[in-house]
């Protein structure tokens, strides 16, 4: 039997929702990418993020970390060879998709892995869309590690189910502005998970680069630069359901 014993006396509490996991993991990597310095307002602190995090700095990004904001050092879309090549992302599914596909951009080899549960998840629909770009890419039994030659991202055309998970889609959609040459991605299917799209389409925007959108049918972008930018992280929609549940009984 669980007992819960009401506290007293009575008080007025103001509760922070925290950052949206999403919004923390994509900022942080296009602020690793832009020229100049970053300040992300309201990050969430999680593991996913903190695997982003320790990834980043192993790349050569600086990264200060302070209770409710994020600096961030840009490399203005050059990561420095990292001592070791292997990048584990342990569990988180958005930092080891968009990670995969800016590291494809790179001019030297990288190895994105995860732990245990991750190397049973699929990628390879992202991993055959780099292909179709001439990423010189591998993926051990459809699923990570990710091996990534580090030929660079020249551009050119591919195509992604757009059914099975968003993340490939904005994967591809935050390093296409980093190839030599414009990027065309068709969406091959309906389309899961629009407001993702949406979300990354937005935070491109905030860092300076321009997408042409065709009805979320097929994306172009031409090589651009990520320019550093002051980001508020939105605060997570579903976080906020637990306080106002708080409040609703009290």
């Amino acid at each position: 039997m669980l007992e819960i014993i009401p506290s007293s006396p009575k008080k007025s509490l103001t509760i922070k929702v925290p950052g949206s996991k999403s919004y923390t993991n994509r900022a942080l990597l296009l602020a690793a990418l832009a020229k100049g310095t970053s300040r992300l307002k309201n990050p969430l602190y999680s593991e996913d993020t903190l695997a982003m995090i320790k990834a980043l700095r192993q790349l050569g990004v600086k990264i200060s970390r302070k209770t409710d904001h994020l600096t961030v050092e840009g490399q203005n879309g050059n990561f420095k060879v990292p001592g070791n090549s292997i990048l584990n992302l342990e569990n988180a599914g958005t930092a080891v998709r968009s990670l995969t596909a800016v590291m494809a951009s790179q001019n030297f080899k990288s190895v994105i892995t995860g732990n245990t549960r991750m190397q049973k998840r699929p990628i390879i629909d992202l991993v055959q869309a780099l292909q179709k770009l001439n990423v010189k890419i591998t993926a051990k039994n459809d699923c990570p590690p990710v091996t990534i030659n580090g030929k660079g991202l020249k551009g050119g055309r591919t195509v992604v189910k757009g059914d099975i998970s968003s993340q490939y889609l904005s994967a591809l959609l935050m390093a296409a502005p980093l190839a030599e040459n414009e990027v065309i991605i068709d969406v091959k299917g309906d389309l899961a998970s629009k407001p993702y799209i949406e979300m990354t389409l937005d935070i491109m925007r905030h860092f300076g680069v321009k997408v042409t959108n065709n009805n979320f049918k097929s994306f172009k972008i031409k090589p651009q630069s990520y320019k550093a930018t002051n980001y508020p992280i939105e605060r997570d929609a579903s976080s906020a359901s637990y306080p106002l549940a708080l409040a609703a009984i009290h």
